[in-house]
Parts: C-alpha cells; sequence; structure tokens
C-alpha cells in the first residue's frame, strides 16, 4: 500500500498572530537605534551625530529593512515569500546607493510597506479597510484631530520648557529633512509606523490581560521616547497616544487611525496655520454636536424603553388598565 504525498505546503507550519511579539520587534529594530543616535551625542565627550552617523548609519539604515523582513517571511507561501524577501533585499541595496533625497524615502516607504504588512498579519480584522461603518471608522478618524492639536501645543510648550542640547531647531531640521519627497515620506512612515506599533503592543497587551491604564502608559512610553529628539516637547504626544490607545482599545480598527495621524500631519506641512485652525475648529464643532445629538438620543431611547410604573390599586406590580368608556363618556371614580 503506497502512503499518500503530502499536498503542496502541507509541512509549512501554521502561521500564529502574535501583536505584542510584532510591536516589540519593530520598536527595538526601527525606534531604540534612532532614539540612541539621538541621545548618546548629549552625553559629555560623546562623539557628535555626524561622526556617529559616518560610522554606524548604513547599519542603522540596513538593519530595520533586513530584520523586519526576515520577520515578515516565516509561515508565507513561496510565491510571497520570494516576494518579500527580493523587495526587502532590493531596497537595502538601493538605500545606500541612491542620491540624498531618494534614499531616504525608499527607506521610509520601505519600512511603511514592512510595518503595514505585520499590522495586516498579526492584528487581523483590526487591520481590515473594508467595511467602512460610521461608528467604527469615521469617528474614531475624527476624535483624534483635535486631540493632536493640542498635543502640538503641549509640544512647544514643553520643547520652549525644556529645549534638547544644541542649537535651536524645527522638527523637520533636527529629523534631517530637506526636500519635499522627504517630507511627504517621513509623514507617511511615521503615521502608519507610529500607530501600526501601538495598536500591535496595545492589542497584544490586552489579550494578555493587562489593565488598561497600562496599557497606555506603555505606548506612552514608547511614543514619548520616539519624540526624544525635541527635548521636553516628548511628552507633548503622550496625550495624542492615550487617545489612540484608547480609540484602538475601544473599536478595534487600526486604518481610521493612521488616516488621521496623516491627514493632520499633511494640513499642519502644507496648509497655512489659519487654515488648519478652521480646518481643526469645524470638525471639533462637528463632532461635539454628533455626540451630543448621540447621546441625548441614547437618553430619550432609555426613558421610553422603561416598562411602566404600576397604578397605586395594582397589588402584583402590574400596569392598571386604561378605564374604559362608552361614547366618549367615562365612569366617575368609585
Amino acid at each position: 500500500m503506497t502512503t499518500p504525498s503530502p499536498l503542496p505546503g502541507a509541512s509549512r507550519a501554521p502561521f500564529r498572530a502574535r501583536p505584542l511579539q510584532a510591536g516589540l520587534v519593530i520598536t527595538v529594530v526601527a525606534y531604540l537605534p534612532s532614539v540612541a543616535l539621538t541621545v548618546l551625542p548629549w552625553l559629555p565627550s560623546a562623539p557628535s551625530r555626524s561622526v556617529l552617523l559616518t560610522f554606524v548609519g548604513p547599519v542603522l539604515t540596513l538593519l530595520p529593512i533586513l530584520a523586519l523582513t526576515g520577520y515578515c517571511l516565516p509561515a508565507l507561501r513561496p510565491g510571497r515569500r520570494a516576494a518579500v524577501a527580493g523587495a526587502g533585499i532590493g531596497a537595502a541595496i538601493a538605500v545606500p546607493t541612491l542620491p540624498s533625497p531618494w534614499s531616504t524615502v525608499v527607506f521610509c516607504l520601505a519600512l511603511t510597506a514592512l510595518c503595514g504588512m505585520l499590522a495586516v498579519r498579526h492584528l487581523g480584522p483590526a487591520a481590515h479597510l473594508l467595511p467602512l461603518r460610521w461608528r467604527r471608522d469615521v469617528l474614531p478618524a475624527l476624535i483624534p484631530i483635535p486631540v493632536m492639536l493640542a498635543s502640538a501645543a503641549l509640544m512647544s510648550l514643553g520643547k520652549a520648557l525644556l529645549p534638547p542640547p544644541g542649537p535651536a531647531q524645527t522638527q523637520t531640521q533636527a529629523l534631517g529633512i530637506t526636500s519635499e519627497p522627504m517630507l511627504l515620506a517621513s509623514i507617511v512612515r511615521s503615521s502608519v509606523m507610529e500607530e501600526a506599533t501601538s495598536a500591535l503592543i496595545a492589542l497584544g497587551l490586552r489579550r494578555r490581560g493587562m489593565p488598561v491604564w497600562a496599557i497606555v502608559a506603555i505606548n506612552a512610553a514608547v511614543r514619548a521616547a520616539v519624540h526624544v529628539y525635541m527635548g521636553g516637547g516628548a511628552f507633548g504626544p503622550v496625550l495624542m497616544s492615550a487617545t489612540m490607545t484608547l480609540l484602538i482599545l475601544r473599536y478595534q480598527r487600526l486604518w481610521p487611525l493612521v488616516v488621521s495621524h496623516l491627514l493632520y500631519n499633511l494640513a499642519l506641512s502644507h496648509l497655512p496655520p489659519q487654515a488648519t485652525l478652521a480646518g481643526i475648529t469645524a470638525i471639533t464643532v462637528g463632532l461635539l454636536t454628533v455626540l451630543t445629538l448621540r447621546g441625548v438620543r441614547r437618553i430619550i431611547d432609555r426613558r421610553r424603553s422603561r416598562p411602566p410604573h404600576p397604578g397605586p390599586g395594582d397589588l402584583d406590580g402590574s400596569a392598571s388598565p386604561p378605564p374604559v368608556t362608552v361614547n366618549g363618556w367615562r365612569p366617575p371614580p368609585c
């Protein structure tokens, strides 16, 4: 008797979603080196950032791409595995060889694609785009916008009170952004990576039974570390991180938060301040109006759904029947 041959791909290990592990991998591989590169020049008798970039820059550029590519490969089909590996290796080769603006663009887009792939694989339905619904998609995209405006104000205040060491720089100068393609690629990368990392860590910790306040604190610490180049302004994004964490735990949706973060960064960097403030004010007023109407409607529905109070003569607690009328005449009470 001949044994049947195994089906193609049957020996491949089944995929298991590990959102916490994926979030920690992104944090350690992509965020920790950049944080160390920012903090080390602040130490006494430490080399400058330019010297560190000369020796460590290529390693810090290739490490996130190759590490995230290798983390994405297990449990993939052979065709997809070859495509992902080829794209990751191609990006790692192109980044050091391309001229200045486009090397940064390729680096940012490669990290964005890898983090988005990890989010889709490990978050499941929470990272799906369709179907769109008002309650779980539009509201989570509108709520963070006024919060991000307050977070930007806190960032400016914190930077003024506790500036980072060295000469005064804007946020784009501190990130080394010198052209429009670099700015757009950096906006896309920060929007996807920050929200995907927060969602992976938050949902992964929640599945392990961690309380909400601890999840909010951990995500806030990670978000503050990412913006440590702003000095005291790193505490500004804590408010935004807390709001995003509560929204991902409440609605279980990632892409509305990514779209909200992306649109806010684009408006802040490309529109006049008056237009940005007017748009955010209109969104805030509309959001408060919608939430107020929903609250009033919920109160009315609760009152309508209450059972009627028993009458004074009802001993069994049932409602008293209406009095019988004959041709509009109601008998007098006894």
